[in-house]
């Protein structure tokens, strides 16, 4: 069944300039997140924990951004695929949303911690 929306050649190539950078910069998260996980090995257990943060992020990135190509390579699912994009592309803010929660509340405890000192 069709969704009965194509994106022209113009937005095609949007798209797909999108997509090639997303499934790029994925890639790089990934292996930046396995070369983290190896860190146990020295026990550098903050190492493993960014490295399954890496991993989460490059998978969330590389499913969008395979989301966005599948716009330009098929006929009939434009706004499907675009939707499984924007679903990754809301796992992945989610995560850096917390991520920054965190930092901020880690960051004001230090901070107060030291003041009172």
């Amino acid at each position: 069944m069709s969704d009965g929306y194509e994106f022209n050649d113009h937005e095609n190539s949007q798209f797909s300039t999108l997509a090639s950078s997303m499934k790029f910069v994925g890639l790089v998260f990934i292996i930046m997140g396995g070369v983290n996980l190896i860190s146990i090995l020295s026990g550098n257990i903050p190492g493993v924990i960014t490295g399954v943060i890496f991993i989460a992020i490059g998978i969330w990135t590389r499913k969008a951004g395979n989301s966005m190509a599948e716009i330009v390579d098929t006929e009939g699912h434009d706004i499907s695929h675009l939707m499984n994009a924007i679903t990754n592309l809301g796992k992945l803010y989610n995560l850096q949303k917390w991520l920054v929660i965190i930092l901020l509340v880690i960051s004001t405890v230090t901070f107060v911690l030291n003041v009172i000192r």
